[in-house]
């Protein structure tokens, strides 16, 4: 069992009563013991309907699973069936290169590691609640920009385009 402190509580409330569809959730790295991620487990373990969780790395994939406290599904590289789990938790390559894998099967998803722009390809069909966790809540993607007469400038990609 996991013990919230009150910081974490008073966040997954603010984050559970928003009326917004799309959030982007900033947390300091180590933001408490595992901060994002059991800010996301808990947000999962309240949430009703059906919930999937997208990480890019495979620590992170078992990280979520061993946080979370109730039955998850995984859907990575080895999987062959996509899990029927409530809370599943999948890598993005995996989900993008699936095919069968429908997005919108499910009600919430949760994007660790929000800044990371590989997450667009999955996301963007998405209609549901979605909800991007990172500690870094700028894009590492750059649009160059340049005026008539020759000024040029440089402006990371906002997250607000997808949260």
């Amino acid at each position: 069992m996991i013990i919230l402190r009150q910081y974490q509580k008073d966040l997954i409330n603010k984050i559970n009563t928003s009326p917004d569809r799309l959030n982007c959730i900033q947390l300091a790295t180590g933001g408490g013991w595992l901060g994002k991620t059991v800010i996301f487990s808990e947000i999962a373990r309240q949430f009703k309907g059906r919930v999937l969780i997208v990480v890019n790395r495979i620590e992170l994939l078992q990280q979520s699973v061993n946080t979370l406290t109730e039955e998850v599904g995984t859907f990575s590289a080895e999987t062959k069936t996509i899990p029927s789990e409530r809370v599943v938790v999948g890598m993005v390559e995996t989900i993008a290169r699936r095919k069968s894998f429908d997005i919108n099967d499910f009600d919430l998803v949760i994007v660790d590691e929000a800044h990371n722009l590989q997450f667009v390809k999955v996301i963007q069909e998405f209609k549901g609640r979605l909800l991007g966790f990172t500690a870094t809540p700028k894009t590492d993607k750059v649009n160059y920009y340049e005026t008539e007469d020759g000024v040029r400038w440089r402006q990371n990609v906002s997250l607000k385009k997808y949260y």
